[in-house]
């Protein structure tokens, strides 16, 4: 069977510059094509932005849909099952684990003396494994979403932009590409972003 083929999703494009070429300038730290797009001041007007003005509130959709959200994608959160098998990563269960299992076959061992119940203690030492494994891993699963949520929260802030020719304070996650970020002595840089070099205190993400 011949699977039809999918058809890549296309990026919208406004602006006259990919978001590779963006991250070539400002991770990869490649000069030459910074001059290719006129410097700091080719990359505003490519941008259609505004070292005094900013962008406009209109265009913030347009941009978001070309060059994505300011939003790092958090690593995959661990799946409840595999908590509970990292539980048993114990020498101290692995042993107890074993011990149980060796209970448990020899009271099928027919002997001349057979009690009846001779497979309870390998079946409650198994038992006893499973609850320390799968509180354990209850524990872990509680523990990964408070610190999720705690991180989400600790990253969570405002910044001061421009846009419409007024200053205003926006969360770090609504900047988009070709804003202009106001930053006051001692602030986090909020996104990768190049340098202007007016006013001094501005930084185009």
């Amino acid at each position: 069977m011949i699977e039809p083929e999918v058809a890549p999703v296309e990026v919208p494009r406004h602006y006259d510059v990919t978001l590779e070429e963006l991250r070539a300038v400002v991770r990869d730290r490649k000069p030459e094509i910074l001059d290719d797009l006129g410097g700091w001041a080719g990359i505003v007007r490519t941008l259609v932005s505004d070292v005094n003005k900013g962008v406009l509130s209109e265009t913030v959709e347009k941009r978001r849909a070309q060059f994505a959200s300011n939003v790092i994608p958090p690593r995959p959160p661990k799946s409840f099952m595999s908590l509970w098998l990292n539980a048993f990563d114990d020498a101290t269960l692995l042993i107890l684990i074993v011990a149980s299992f060796i209970s448990i076959a020899v009271s099928f061992i027919p002997r001349e003396i057979e009690e009846e119940y001779d497979w309870v203690e390998g079946v409650a030492i198994l038992g006893a494994v499973l609850i320390v494994t799968t509180v354990t891993a209850v524990n872990d699963f509680s523990n990964e979403k408070q610190f999720r949520a705690l991180n989400a929260a600790k990253e969570a802030r405002d910044v001061r932009v421009v846009r419409d020719g007024e200053h205003m304070d926006v969360s770090i996650f609504d900047l988009v590409v070709g804003d202009i970020v106001l930053l006051s002595t001692g602030e986090a840089i909020p996104a990768d972003g190049v340098l202007v070099t007016a006013p001094s205190n501005t930084v185009m993400k």
